[in-house]
């Protein structure tokens, strides 16, 4: 059984849900359960809600947090991308197209656009990939409600998109004022962005000329944004932005490579997960290209 407060985002009714679920011991385990799943696996929407005590903020032991892990199960097509910090709204892409979200009492929703990729830490923020249908391209936004979108555009004054994509919400601030990604100007500028209601679109820049940066996550209070940064010779290497001002990420070196002189190796990692207090430490995994 798996129980949660949290907010409708139709009605704003708040509610204590009870879902019944697959329970499972250690991350080790719902891993396990994941690789020797039947054949068609694939096709089903996973959400892994493990370590739930951690992802809530609770506070206890790590027998606390086996406890709570869960494999809940969505349905085929709906492919999760993020989920809120409370752990009852989750968001993502359906394979038939558009963004959903699912909350134990609703199930999968359909919300238009082209997908979700993340949510605000009170699960009342949706951010992602709107359509701008007139001009026949996809626009980094906020979902409204039904399959309506807030679509924020990219670096002023005119920018123009790279193929048919302008720009892109990666993530959020814990209440959603706050929202970064990718923005382009054609395809010889993409860079990383930060928006919110006053300054809209802000190009955070890229440190290597001509090469792409990318916004990927940012702290709950807004302070620190974390991404990659693209380098001369095309690898991707670990940034954070503080204040606006990039900061490369490097670290050791891996078994049997060499650094240059006392350089440290680089961070070639793509994606990055900022923690709640801004410490700017960040957990690294790989994630698609733009």
């Amino acid at each position: 059984m798996y129980g949660r407060a949290g907010r409708d985002l139709l009605t704003g009714q708040r509610f204590d849900s009870v879902v019944r679920s697959r329970p499972i011991g250690m991350l080790r385990a719902a891993r396990r359960s994941v690789s020797t799943a039947r054949p068609d696996l694939n096709a089903i929407g996973i959400l892994l809600v493990a370590l739930i005590g951690c992802a809530l903020g609770q506070r206890g032991g790590a027998a606390q947090t086996d406890r709570a892990a869960q494999l809940i199960y969505l349905p085929p097509g709906a492919m999760p991308r993020a989920v809120g910090g409370n752990g009852a709204v989750v968001v993502g892409g359906l394979r038939a197209g558009g963004g959903f979200y699912w909350m134990p009492t609703t199930g999968v929703i359909y919300i238009g656009g082209k997908e979700a990729i993340a949510v605000s830490r009170d699960g009342q923020t949706i951010v992602g990939t709107g359509i701008n249908v007139p001009d026949a391209r996809f626009e980094a936004g906020k979902w409204l409600r039904a399959a309506e979108w807030q679509l924020l555009g990219s670096f002023p004054p005119s920018p123009t998109p790279c193929d048919a994509t302008l720009s892109t919400g990666y993530g959020s601030n814990g209440d959603g004022s706050i929202i970064v990604g990718l923005g382009h100007n054609g395809c010889s500028v993409s860079h990383a962005f930060r928006w919110d209601a006053t300054a809209g679109v802000v190009d955070l820049g890229s440190s290597v000329a001509g090469r792409p940066s990318r916004a990927n996550r940012i702290s709950a209070d807004g302070k620190v944004i974390v991404g990659w940064q693209g380098l001369p010779n095309g690898f991707w290497q670990g940034a954070r932005w503080i204040d606006g001002r990039q900061e490369l990420l490097v670290g050791p070196l891996r078994s049997g490579e060499r650094g240059a002189g006392d350089q440290p190796r680089r961070l070639d990692h793509r994606r990055h997960e900022v923690q709640r207090d801004h410490a700017g430490r960040v957990d690294s995994d790989d994630a698609r290209r733009h």
